[in-house]
């Protein structure tokens, strides 16, 4: 009979999206994993990447952290980890109560809330966005007046996947946005009470992957954004594509990332880091304290690149020598990788999806999700949240990703789904 009390166990905040894969990872180096649910508002369509399977206990949180803290000194407790964006604060909140490694949970707020994000890198001297906090519409028209400069992103200080992020370019779509932010419970379960207006950047949008340790921050891999405009639209995801180690090609974006996790208080875990390379050099969009989304099988990025994300993080946790031994040196290209969010261009209610079929033979189709079932509700898509699925694409020739990829495009337009009229 196992005894749980004395096995080493892992607390996993919300093991969801790419954290679904933790506890598996965990079970296999021999310890036990217990789960926290931070809010059991955060949307369905999230919550069912949860197995609980894996997990000896699933410890749901309601407001009282004493009771959580209690339910989880049964065990042997070693870690605690958040699994997706909503576990942040309430993993930083448990390993400080719990004296468990973790960031500076001194900055813990700076991480999640994205107003205090870049004013901690304006303070610190580092490039951030001309932004402004507001809770009430008059401030927000009056700063907008200000700037003489259109167009103005707007967007919940909390939020994840492109979720209540709009265009704006003039005061009357300022008031609109600002009124379909506020009070709005987004798919993180969280009630907008404030907005976030910032300058728009340009540039080319990528993502910095990283694990800390000791202060210290390693880039385990480094993707680079495509988006689109829709009709109307702002853009919206088209795909992230694996990119080389920037260090041979941009040192700028490997200094100012680093810069950017020391002024936040990263110092041991994971990272997932927005930024905007532009003309004038790189600029922080948003970072989080956790693994890159997408629900990224982690073998997959392994084949690639000869590691991952996730076993880096647990490494740099349970076991430091392997970690920078494996961080050492640059990782190389061993195969290209992209992520193709799909797109609907269309709503209604799903006949058939006869685009599947003729994905599932692309020479380079590694992972096929398409959330809609035939008969169920399909939206256009406007951000990461309605977006009917992706594919994980995965070949050592470049060309045939391409081409893949091209395939796929012309099935969103035409072919993948057949909706009633």
């Amino acid at each position: 009979m196992t005894d749980h009390k004395q096995m080493p166990a892992v607390a996993i905040v919300d093991a969801l999206s790419t954290g679904q894969y933790f506890a598996p990872h965990l079970k296999k180096r021999g310890y036990q994993c217990v789960h926290v649910l931070s809010n059991p508002k955060i949307a369905g369509s999230l919550q069912e990447a949860f197995h609980p399977q894996y997990f000896i206990e699933n410890i749901k949180y309601d407001g009282n952290l004493e009771t959580v803290v209690s339910a989880l000194k049964k065990y042997n407790l070693v870690l605690v980890i958040p699994g997706a964006e909503t576990g942040v604060l309430l993993a930083d909140s448990l390993s400080r109560r719990l004296k468990l490694p973790s960031n500076d949970t001194a900055l813990s707020l700076a991480r999640r809330n994205k107003y205090m994000m870049q004013e901690n890198l304006r303070a610190r001297g580092l490039r951030a966005i001309k932004e402004k906090y507001a809770v009430n519409l008059s401030e927000l028209l009056s700063w907008a007046e200000e700037q003489k400069t259109w167009p103005i992103v707007l967007k919940p200080v909390e939020d994840a996947g492109t979720e209540g992020v709009n265009f704006c370019n003039n005061l009357e779509e300022l008031k609109n946005a600002f009124h379909s932010i506020m009070h709005h419970i987004n798919s993180l379960g969280i009630e907008n009470t404030s907005v976030l207006a910032q300058e728009r950047v340009t540039g080319t949008e990528c993502i910095v992957n990283t694990v800390s340790f000791e202060d210290k921050h390693y880039i385990t891999d480094h993707w680079q954004y495509r988006k689109i405009v829709v009709g109307n639209s702002f853009p919206i995801y088209d795909y992230a594509r694996l990119m080389p180690h920037p260090i041979n090609h941009n040192h700028e974006l490997v200094k100012y990332d680093a810069s950017v996790l020391d002024a936040l208080g990263f110092t041991n875990g994971p990272s997932h880091g927005e930024l905007m390379l532009t003309d004038t050099g790189p600029v922080l969009i948003e970072v989080g304290a956790r693994l890159m989304g997408a629900s990224m099988p982690p073998e997959i990025v392994s084949e690639c690149i000869g590691h991952n994300q996730l076993d880096l993080t647990l490494d740099c946790f349970l076991n430091p020598q392997h970690f920078l031994k494996k961080v050492e040196r640059p990782y190389q290209l061993f195969k290209h990788c992209m992520i193709k969010f799909l797109i609907s261009y269309q709503e209604g209610t799903v006949k058939a999806i006869p685009g599947r079929s003729i994905i599932e033979k692309l020479p380079s189709a590694r992972v096929i999700r398409v959330n809609p079932k035939v008969g169920g509700a399909i939206p256009k898509t406007i951000d990461l949240f309605t977006s009917p699925g992706e594919v994980i694409l995965v070949h050592q020739d470049p060309a045939v990703l391409e081409a893949d990829y091209q395939k796929i495009c012309d099935l969103e337009k035409e072919g993948l789904f057949e909706i009633y009229s």
